[in-house]
């Protein structure tokens, strides 16, 4: 690839780098107590920015460029379907009383949910699906005006991957503070109602460590896509020190989506060689996982699966959940409820959803908690519990289409490394409510759309 970075405006630049701060959420401006009940960061700063320029740059010329290409018609209008699903399913929760909460518990005094104007009961549905339209215009379809050739995607390469190092570089230095000085280096967020200390936990400038095992897989992912764009395999060193960051996050959910990432690869490319190095693979992170739970520096990880063992108990008797793992209650409440829902064969919700952003009222009336807004953590068990399994399958197959269609261009050893970190990266991305998998298919889908990006050296 060219290493020439000319010819690229100030309104991409701004757009490249308002994609690479988006998974950095340490630099949060505003808390999610705000008027727009979401945390206002840099990358959305930046994104403002993007969304000026080009609304200025629209009157000036008076025209608006259109990209057509067919492909990129069908995943506009399966997305046009999708949405139009998610409404009708939307509708039918508020018909079905899924968008309002119970009766005031006796012992509870404090205020009902509010958390902005937009936080509210009668707007949150719909802000909701106007945050899942908008995601999907900013992330997945804007970058194939943006990537427009080789120096453009090159630029977002060179530049990404000189913050990565800073962001390892930072992590690492952080978990070492806290190991030898006990000092904490590195808070959960820029601006925090106090300092959250993530102990010697990888996060860097991630915000959470579970933030940071998903953009750590996403940089596996464009490193491998870097490689095999200019024809290498990815190197076994890099990977391994990507490895060693996401062991140390300690993050529950960051490995159980590297373990469903694996589990899914074995099905998704079904061979006996396949299945048997995903097998491999999967025994391999297991037995790690199981020796370091012998270790005292992961009693954490160790409590938190003894834990998660009593969690059917503690549902059935209504009572509060080990403080280990309340902060995944969003997450453990709503797949609890389908299971309750499939016991008693009420298979229409199960199936089709209850209705976008309807998991969170499910889950402040389970746990009898007013005083702010619960939403899963998990993309996966928003999805399976507002859009329903059918949703969720629609889902997957509209972003996995890219994937799929990418395979014409790149020869099937390089294509085979980009396909392996694309699942590790959806299933990171599912197990944690993250946009970074919607970055990734809007650089593959301008590769696809924009056949100069890529050139024979």
């Amino acid at each position: 690839m060219n290493n020439v970075n000319k010819n690229i405006t100030l309104h991409q630049k701004t757009y490249i780098w308002s994609i690479i701060f988006e998974p950095l959420l340490f630099f949060v401006l505003i808390e999610a107590q705000n008027f727009i009940a979401i945390p206002f960061t840099v990358s959305r700063l930046l994104q403002l920015c993007v969304l000026l320029i080009f609304f200025f740059k629209t009157i000036y010329l008076f025209k608006i460029v259109i990209i057509k290409n067919s492909f990129s018609n069908f995943i506009i209008l399966s997305f046009f379907n999708l949405t139009i699903y998610i409404i009708l399913i939307s509708i039918l929760g508020l018909l079905s009383s899924h968008y309002s909460y119970k009766e005031l518990a006796d012992f509870w005094t404090g205020s009902r949910v509010y958390e902005g104007i937009l936080g509210q009961k009668n707007l949150r549905p719909a802000f909701e699906i106007f945050l899942f339209i908008y995601y999907f215009i900013y992330f997945v379809l804007i970058p194939q005006y943006v990537f427009k050739t080789s120096h453009h995607l090159n630029y977002f390469l060179k530049t990404f991957f000189r913050v990565a190092i800073i962001v390892i570089f930072l992590g690492i230095l952080d978990s070492l503070s806290n190991i030898i000085f006990n000092i904490d280096l590195i808070p959960r967020h820029l601006v925090d109602n106090r300092w959250v200390h993530m102990m010697w936990r990888f996060h860097s400038l991630c915000g959470e460590p579970r933030d940071a095992v998903v953009y750590l897989v996403f940089l596996l992912a464009i490193y491998s896509l870097y490689c095999s764009i200019n024809k290498k395999y990815i190197s076994k060193k890099k990977i391994l020190l990507i490895m060693i960051c996401i062991i140390l996050t300690q993050s529950v959910s960051g490995y159980v989506g590297i373990f469903l990432g694996l589990l899914g690869l074995s099905f998704l490319r079904l061979s006996v060689k396949n299945l048997f190095i995903t097998l491999v693979s999967i025994s391999l992170f297991i037995l790690i996982l199981l020796n370091l739970l012998e270790l005292n520096a992961f009693h954490r990880i160790s409590n938190a699966y003894t834990a998660i063992l009593m969690v059917p108990q503690y549902l059935e008797t209504n009572s509060a959940l080990p403080k280990i793992i309340l902060p995944q209650g969003p997450d453990i409440i709503p797949l609890w409820i389908i299971w309750l829902k499939i016991n008693t064969f009420d298979l229409f919700h199960v199936i089709f959803g209850h209705g976008f952003g309807s998991a969170s009222f499910a889950i402040n009336n389970f746990s009898n908690y007013f005083a702010g807004l619960n939403n899963p953590r998990s993309n996966l068990v928003r999805y399976l519990f507002e859009i329903g399994l059918f949703g969720t399958l629609i889902y997957t197959f509209i972003f996995f289409k890219p994937l799929y269609k990418i395979k014409s261009i790149f020869s099937k050893a390089y294509y085979n490394q980009i396909f392996f970190s694309s699942v590790l990266l959806f299933s990171a991305s599912l197990t944690h409510r993250s946009n970074l998998f919607l970055i990734f298919v809007g650089i593959i889908l301008s590769i696809i759309i924009n056949k100069n990006i890529i050139k024979n050296k």
